[in-house]
């Protein structure tokens, strides 16, 4: 962050701006002042917070399915995936990508991933930066601990006119 947002540029900020900084080492500290633990359940588990969002008629990304060996139920038109079994059959289908993967627990992106196509001849999904990485990491992936299962939507596109922009 110090470099993202060039706070070692004497002529851009005082320091006294500096000083204002809150990055993300403080972050931790404000969101435990400013959030009541009772919520933090639909901050930290994507699958009951689609959940309570489903429950009450508001609109969230499409999830396909989700992995949970631990057998949750499932999202309206979704599907689970209850063992590495179903989830490798399910990835091999070319007909349900593109795909945005992210696990069920966790912030800031950690673990989440496109998925543009699977390759059946390398046995491996294409990424949408472009590399690829072998089923077999996938399904590892799924199985970590703190990620306490995956959730796979419908891979969303930005409006063509603001995807020009970015």
């Amino acid at each position: 962050e110090y470099y993202l947002y060039r706070l070692y540029d004497d002529s851009s900020y005082s320091f006294i701006q500096k000083a204002e900084f809150a990055g993300w080492r403080y972050s931790q500290h404000l969101d435990q002042r400013f959030n009541d633990d009772r919520w933090r359940i639909f901050a930290n588990d994507k699958h009951v917070f689609y959940s309570m969002m489903e429950a009450h008629g508001l609109a969230y990304p499409h999830v396909v399915a989700l992995f949970d060996q631990n057998k949750k139920a499932a999202l309206k038109q979704s599907r689970l995936l209850d063992s590495i079994q179903a989830a490798r059959n399910f990835l091999q289908d070319p007909a349900i990508y593109p795909l945005f993967f992210k696990p069920v627990s966790g912030t800031y992106g950690r673990g989440a991933f496109s998925a543009i196509s699977y390759d059946r001849e390398t046995d491996a999904i294409k990424m949408g930066n472009g590399e690829s990485i072998p089923l077999d990491n996938v399904l590892e992936m799924f199985q970590e601990k703190w990620a306490r299962g995956y959730i796979m939507q419908k891979l969303l596109e930005p409006h063509p006119e603001v995807a020009a922009l970015v």
